[in-house]
Formats: C-alpha cells, sequence, structure tokens
C-alpha cells in the first residue's frame, strides 16, 4: 500500500527541520536528580518540587481533604469547594478584585486574549510575547489589527503606540507584555508602559508566570513590586514554575471575570483542575506567606549574582560568538534572574559537554528564539550551590577554549605547502580570516587595546605571530563606555584595509556611508568648506568613506582579534615597560610578561610614549574641528 499523501507530508515536514536541526524530540523520561545530573533546565526556580515541607504540607492537606480525585468536569458544570476557596485565597492575598483559576498558564492567555479585545479593538504586544498570547490573538476578533514593539524598547513602543491611536481613534488598546521574559531573563519596563498610556481605553495585561513566588512582597510578582496593582487591567500568576504545582490564575475585575465565564473557551470546554491540583498550588502558597519561599528567592537571586559575576570574569578571551553573556545583565539597572542565556553559536554542542560532565542545559534554537540568538538557557534554582555554578562555568569556560584551539587546529590542516601558506575560517558572525603565515613567529605584546593595538593585533595574527594584548580598562568600563560612546570616521585608506580582511558587512552594518564632508569650526559652528571624495580617489583606495561610534569599530576589532588568536587580557594595567629586556610588568599582581617586541599603543600620554620622550608635552590647545 503507498504512503497517504497525509503522512508523506507530515514526513517532508519533519525531515526538513530534521536537516536543519530544529527537530523537537522530548528528552529522556527520567529526571536530572535520577541521572545524576545538576539541573539548570527546570523552571523550579525555588527547589519547591524537591522540597521535604512541601511535600509533608501536601500530603497532610491531602489526607485530610474529602475531596481528593478529580474535579468532576467543567467549573460551570462542577464548582469544588476546594476551586471556590482557593480563588478566594488568591483574591485576597493578592489584592485583586476578583480571580479566575485556569487549568495552565497557556488556556489563561489564549481565554482571554481570544475574547476580551472586542471588534474595534488594537493589541500591541513585546515581539518576544509568548507564543500562548499569540494564539489567543489569532483567534481574536481583532487579527487586522495586531502591532508589534521591538523588545523592551520604550521608544519602539511609543512609537508604535502613537500608530495605534492614529489608525484607531476609537478603540480600545490592549498592551500584553511578559514581566520576566522565559528565554531571555529580561524584565519589561512596566513602569514605563504603564506611563505610556495614558488614555482610558488603554489597557496593560502583564503576564507573571516567570515572576510569580520569586519577586515582589512574598512573591506577589514585579507588579506588586513595582506598586503598578492599579495601572494592569489583568495579570496572569502561574503555579507550575517557582511553586512546583499547576494551574494558573488570572487576576482582573469582576466584570472580565464574568465575561471569561461566559466567553473563554480555554476555560468553557475543559476539565477543571483536580482536587489535589488545587491542594498541592494551596500548600505553595502557604509558604510563600510564612516566608519560606521568599527567603529561598533572596538565596537564588543573591546565586544569580555570583554567578554572572563569576562567569564574565572568565570570558575576556573568548569570542562572544563563541560564548557570552547578554549584555542586559551588564546593566547596573537589571534586577538578577534566575534564567541566564550562554549566547552562543554552538549550543548543541555546548549543551553536550556540559551533560557529559554531570549538568543538564538544554539548547534553545530557532524558531523558539530568533534566528542568530541561539543559547543554552540556564535556569538556576534556590537549591543549587556556589560550588555548582562555578563548575558550570568554568566547565562552559573551558568547552569555549577548546572550540577555539579546534578551530585554529583546523585550519592549519587547510594549510597548504609551500613557503606563503593560506588558512581559513569563518564564523557565525561572518569573519573570513585569510592568513599569511610567517616562516618565522614572534612574540608580540601590545600595551593598549583600543582600536590601534586592536588593529595592529590582527594584522599580525593574519601572518601567524602570538600575540597578547594588555588594556587597563573592565568589561564593565568598557561596556559603560559604549553606552556613552562618541563618533568616529573612518577614512577609505583604513576602509580598505577593513575590507580586505573580510570585514565588509559587518563595518557597513555599523557606520554610514559619506560622499562628501563639511568642516565645521567646532566653536561656532562657521562653515570652514567641504570635502568630497571623487570617484577615481575611492576606486583607487578600493575604500569608502564612513562614519560609526568609536566604541562599535572597536568591538568589532576586538571581536576579530579574538576570533583570530590574540590573546587580549581586560582589567590589567601595565605598571613598568623595561624596553632592553622586553619585560612588562603588571601594576596589580606584579607578573611580569616577556616577549619578542613591545609595541606601544596606549595614546600620547601611555608608559611607551613617556619611553620615548621623557619630556612632559605640552599639548597646546588650538582651534577643533567637526565633520557634519
Amino acid at each position: 500500500m503507498s504512503e497517504s499523501i497525509l503522512n508523506a507530508k507530515l514526513q517532508a515536514s519533519l525531515a526538513s527541520r530534521e536537516s536543519r536541526s530544529i527537530r523537537r524530540r522530548l528528552p529522556e523520561s527520567t529526571t536530572s536528580s535520577a541521572l545524576n545530573l545538576i539541573d539548570f533546565t527546570s523552571n523550579d526556580y525555588l527547589s519547591l518540587s524537591t522540597s521535604p515541607i512541601l511535600r509533608k504540607r501536601f500530603l497532610s492537606k491531602l489526607n485530610a481533604s474529602p475531596d481528593v480525585l478529580g474535579s468532576g468536569g467543567s467549573r460551570l458544570l462542577v464548582n469544588g469547594s476546594a476551586h471556590s476557596a482557593f480563588e478566594e485565597r488568591l483574591r485576597t492575598f493578592f489584592g485583586a478584585e476578583a480571580a479566575l483559576l485556569f487549568n495552565s498558564g497557556f488556556d489563561a492567555n489564549v481565554g482571554f486574549f481570544s475574547c476580551i479585545p472586542q471588534p474595534g479593538d488594537a493589541m500591541v504586544y513585546d515581539e518576544y510575547i509568548h507564543a500562548s498570547v499569540h494564539d489567543g490573538m489569532r483567534a481574536s476578533r481583532v487579527t487586522d489589527a495586531l502591532y508589534p514593539f521591538k523588545h523592551n524598547d520604550i521608544v519602539s513602543f511609543k512609537h508604535v503606540l502613537a500608530r495605534v491611536k492614529r489608525d484607531h481613534p476609537n478603540a480600545s488598546v490592549f498592551v500584553a507584555v511578559e514581566s520576566l521574559y522565559s528565554m531571555d531573563g529580561t524584565f519589561a519596563p512596566l513602569k514605563e508602559i504603564s506611563e505610556a498610556l495614558d488614555g482610558k481605553d488603554m489597557y496593560l495585561v502583564v503576564d507573571e508566570a516567570h515572576a510569580t513566588g520569586i519577586y515582589g512582597p512574598q512573591g506577589r510578582g514585579r507588579v506588586a513590586e513595582l506598586g503598578l496593582e492599579d495601572k494592569v487591567l489583568a495579570r496572569l500568576h502561574t503555579f507550575g514554575k517557582a511553586l512546583a504545582a499547576t494551574g494558573a490564575v488570572i487576576l482582573t475585575s469582576t466584570l472580565i471575570r464574568d465575561y471569561l465565564l461566559n466567553y473563554a473557551r480555554s476555560l468553557i470546554y475543559t476539565t477543571s483542575l483536580s482536587n489535589a491540583n488545587v491542594i498541592a498550588a494551596d500548600c505553595s502558597f502557604d509558604l510563600l506567606v510564612d516566608g519560606t519561599a521568599p527567603q529561598l528567592a533572596s538565596n537564588l537571586l543573591e546565586l544569580s549574582v555570583y554567578f554572572t559575576n563569576y562567569l564574565r570574569s572568565r570570558l575576556t578571551n573568548i569570542p562572544t560568538s563563541l560564548l557570552s553573556l547578554p549584555e542586559h545583565l551588564s546593566s547596573p539597572h537589571c534586577p538578577p534572574s534566575p534564567i541566564i542565556p550562554l549566547m552562543t553559536s554552538h549550543p548543541r554542542p555546548l549543551s553536550a559537554a556540559l551533560r557529559v560532565l554531570g549538568m543538564n542545559a538544554r539548547p534553545i534554537t530557532w524558531p523558539t528564539v530568533p534566528k542568530g540568538r541561539d543559547r543554552v538557557r540556564v535556569c538556576l534554582h534556590a537549591g543549587n550551590t556556589q560550588a555548582d555554578v562555578e563548575r558550570l562555568a568554568l566547565a562552559a569556560v573551558r568547552w569555549a577554549e577548546e572550540m577555539m584551539t579546534q578551530l585554529l587546529r583546523d585550519d592549519e590542516a587547510q594549510v597548504c605547502e609551500g613557503e606563503e601558506k593560506t588558512s581559513r575560517r569563518e564564523n557565525n558572525n561572518g569573519f573570513k580570516v585569510t592568513a599569511k603565515q610567517a616562516a618565522l613567529k614572534i612574540g608580540f605584546l601590545i600595551v593598549g587595546g583600543d582600536i590601534a593595538g586592536l588593529a595592529c593585533a590582527v594584522a599580525l595574527r593574519r601572518v601567524g605571530h602570538r600575540v597578547t594584548v594588555l588594556e587597563q580598562d573592565d568589561v564593565a568600563t568598557l561596556n559603560k563606555r559604549r553606552e556613552s560612546s562618541g563618533p568616529c570616521r573612518i577614512a577609505p585608506n583604513l576602509s580598505k584595509i577593513l575590507y580586505h580582511w573580510g570585514l565588509a558587512n559587518e563595518v557597513r552594518s555599523i557606520a554610514v556611508k559619506a560622499d562628501q564632508v563639511h568642516l565645521l569650526l567646532y566653536e561656532t559652528g562657521e562653515l570652514l568648506g567641504t570635502h568630497r571624495w571623487g570617484e577615481g580617489v575611492l576606486r583607487d583606495t578600493q575604500g569608502e568613506f564612513l562614519f560609526t561610534q568609536h566604541a562599535a569599530l572597536r568591538h568589532l576589532l576586538y571581536e576579530l582579534a579574538v576570533f583570530s588568536g590574540a590573546v587580549v587580557r581586560l582589567g590589567t594595567k601595565v605598571s613598568t615597560i623595561d624596553p632592553v629586556n622586553q619585560i612588562v610588568t603588571l601594576a596589580d599582581s606584579g607578573e611580569q610578561l616577556r616577549a619578542d617586541v613591545i609595541i606601544g599603543a596606549d595614546g600620547p600620554t601611555g608608559l611607551t610614549r613617556h619611553l620615548l620622550r621623557p619630556v612632559k608635552e605640552q599639548l597646546a590647545a588650538e582651534r577643533m574641528n567637526m565633520y557634519r
């Protein structure tokens, strides 16, 4: 019998996913503890699923309950006493007007967004909003008025909101966000979003699934932590993550609760939570109230800070495309999160390497996250120890170092025989490095890791020399400078070199092209003249005149230098340089580094400049020019 058309189509779809390494499969049917793996993957943030206190309380309440098995049907058919009492407890605990139980957070989001927005209304949502909200919106009656905004970007949000007000002046506008995003560990700017909703027909809906039990007074979530309860139309809290139970609740107005009871199909046409499920969730709230869970949450967030600091200090010589922490974790304004993505272009090999070493952290790829944003998602738990996270950090860094070695070894295997040997490699950022190997490899120490020092490092590594760059600024300082970075011009003779290094796409992505520049007197704005690059000159130089940010160009060169094999030591201040013996002494540790050649790239006031010209130069302040 020939294969059915349906089976052929299904098999083709699965085969397509298999070929792109995005086919999903269930993991082994056992627990991390049974496999002797440290759990860095589950959403059991407070480790309550293994809490003997919670287990004892649950069994005691279960034994005393008159109703244990099943629920009898839909809430509209059988409204169990346990369900009704638990809803009232939740309403009081969260200080809400009304509460309504759902079987899951997915059901709650689908139920709310499919029926509450009315014809003619509009919905605005964060581009990273959960799939359940998307399903609810698709099932709603406003599918022609769905407006995404860039993730956590308040400027983008205000721009989209203004467009919605203009295009739908008589609409009720619903804004959907998550307080804590499950794949990135980022926090919605709830206060700023709520302040932007200045109309009476604008409503904020917040999914608190991953914040419940961890943030706010007694684990009430980020909305309560920020005192925004009166600014939010509906809050979703789930019980299946930090609380180690099952189910969810929507906190909203009495009117909306009544409407959901009449129109939310994911509530009406399904059997409700079993009595045992409700009892289990009720026990978890006992631990929120008695202080047990809040103490666990405090320990968890302290562990998160410790882990990110411990790992960050060990990533300075690792290309960010290979292993890095997201930039938001460097912000002093970002609260600690139990969700910490390890960004990597090789998520499955990293996850596999960690598993071999006794740690379970799962790879996350497209379509769960955007293309180019692959990661190993680390979920920390109150039950993890500092030793556990140190082991995780060291294992990840060791894997990255081995990957770098393997990439270099693969390159060397491609080197052709002959006096001029070439090797080529490409990483996920698109860097293509073609290097002619020097017959005599020389060791270089470059003092200063700004644009000049890093460009020098790339050039030397391209011909196979050994290069170490010493930069006194640490990661935190460099990140701060990136936030307030000034402009930088790239002349054609420089862009030509960068293009020759295979960076054309990368440079153009961070720069804007100019065919002419206006020179103005900085103090007055007086136009001094205009310079236009002729087509013949540009053709001869094989470059372009570009403008970019200093920090953006520096970061690009840093990435390329590290990927090329240069060792870049950040936070490393030089105290003395001995040019006769080629020795550099470090300030903090007293460590002495020796090289064949020392290169000074530490600026006009640096140590190397002082060695060459011991007399302090008086730099006269003259007129300043400004480009436009």
